[in-house]
């Protein structure tokens, strides 16, 4: 910076008035200048959290709108949904840009994650898989979802093989104890749950009558 302010003034004669914004995540410990027995430099330093977000918000501009996650209140989910309703209304070109600006925004306050989430449930018309920072979190987040139904397919399909055989052992249990199973007592065999299925399979060697099966 301050060889920036030496070659202003030498094309102006005049020196500019430099100012740092901090988007840090961490407190802002940045010192406003250097100085020691012989040279002084001095800037104005602003931590963004310290802006007003809701005039941000308020803007019509939607790089100011974006720009409002980064302020104290950013990181409420109220305020992500209110600037992603601002790019959802505005014009297509707009949207794809601010959409990247505000991905890159997010990262800084490690909200991608939150910003993925909000843009999958919110009906905002731009091609997120191709962008690329929501698109491979977006992506990952289905690969999850596929693999998570996946395996909770197969554990229920599992639940379903072992009540299937414990169904058709206690039925070739009852018939060879008790006889031939009747109608009515073939449909309350089928309609056991699993739970009562296990306590009638676990009856069925001591049971007197087919009622123990199914006594309290």
């Amino acid at each position: 910076m301050h060889k920036y302010l030496v070659l202003v003034e030498e094309c102006f004669r005049r020196y500019p008035k430099q100012i740092v914004l901090y988007l840090g995540e961490e407190p802002c410990r940045l010192q406003r200048g250097i100085s020691d027995d012989a040279f002084t430099y001095r800037y104005e330093l602003f931590d963004i959290r310290d802006f007003d977000g809701e005039q941000l918000l308020a803007s019509d501009h939607l790089t100011d709108n974006v720009a409002a996650i980064l302020t104290r209140f950013g990181q409420e989910p109220q305020v992500l949904r209110r600037i992603l309703a601002k790019l959802a209304a505005a014009p297509p070109e707009q949207r794809e840009e601010a959409l990247s600006e505000l991905a890159l925004l997010a990262g800084l306050r490690r909200m991608r994650e939150e910003l993925a989430w909000e843009v999958e449930h919110m009906p905002i018309e731009a091609d997120i898989m191709e962008n690329q920072i929501l698109g491979p979190i977006l992506r990952r987040k289905m690969e999850e979802g596929v693999a998570q139904g996946i395996e909770k397919g197969i554990e229920k399909g599992i639940e379903k093989g072992i009540e299937k055989g414990q169904r058709s052992m206690l039925l070739q249990l009852v018939q060879s104890r008790f006889g031939e199973v009747s109608p009515s007592l073939m449909a309350r065999l089928q309609s056991l749950s699993s739970a009562e299925l296990t306590l009638a399979c676990e009856r069925i060697l001591d049971a007197k009558s087919i009622s123990d099966l199914f006594s309290r």
